[in-house]
């Protein structure tokens, strides 16, 4: 029934089974990322943010350990197992969809629609998960105890600048999509350009073989 009602609609069941699956995936391998990853981007985090005075790994390991135990490590962490999964997973999603639309109205230009195509969705999903990833840096950069909670980050985002004013809620969006559009675009396109690259080496040492059995 659901399939009937599907197709009655023009949809094809199995371009949405295909997109459900980008999304789960997504999600399940940002989490697992996100949470192994956790500690050692809170002590990298914490120097960026010169807020603290720690200079190196070590001293900001032993204070974010002073201030708040193995916990400490993962400040912002259950903001990050929304953001980071999140961010992957509309990554995975529109990527397919803009690849989708790219091969139809660009047949032929693989390499540039690789590139097009995951510029654009990384900067898509950065748009859509920008606060929850904000918040997430800045409970990771900041002292124990500097904010109480991803609402309290907003909170005070907005009072300082506004949805999109200096250090407000969206602040910095704009920079960040476009830098995450350079980088995942020139990731997917390099992606795509050695996948051909190494298929053709093995295609063409797999011919050469068989060519000397005969």
């Amino acid at each position: 029934m659901k399939v009937l009602w599907i197709a009655q609609r023009g949809l094809d069941p199995n371009a949405l089974i295909g997109d459900i699956a980008n999304l789960v995936m997504g999600l399940i391998s940002g989490t697992f990322t996100q949470s192994l990853t956790c500690p050692l981007k809170t002590v990298a985090i914490r120097i960026g943010s010169g807020v603290t005075g720690d200079k190196t790994m070590a001293q900001a390991a032993r204070n974010i350990y002073k201030e708040g135990g193995i916990g400490g490590f993962f400040a912002g962490n259950l903001t990050g197992l929304i953001s980071q999964p999140g961010t992957i997973a509309f990554s995975f999603y529109f990527f397919e969809r803009f690849r989708f639309l790219g091969a139809k109205l660009m047949p032929g230009a693989d390499q540039l629609i690789a590139f097009l195509a995951g510029g654009l969705a990384q900067s898509a999903a950065v748009v859509i998960m920008y606060p929850i990833r904000a918040a997430k840096d800045k409970l990771q950069g900041q002292k124990e105890g500097t904010y109480s909670g991803m609402v309290d980050v907003w909170s005070q985002a907005y009072r300082s600048g506004g949805l999109f004013g200096d250090g407000g809620v969206y602040g910095g969006c704009i920079q960040d999509a476009v830098g995450n559009f350079t980088k995942k675009g020139l990731t997917f396109w390099s992606r795509d350009l050695f996948v051909a690259l190494f298929m053709a080496i093995f295609a063409g040492r797999g011919s050469g073989g068989s060519g000397g059995e005969l």
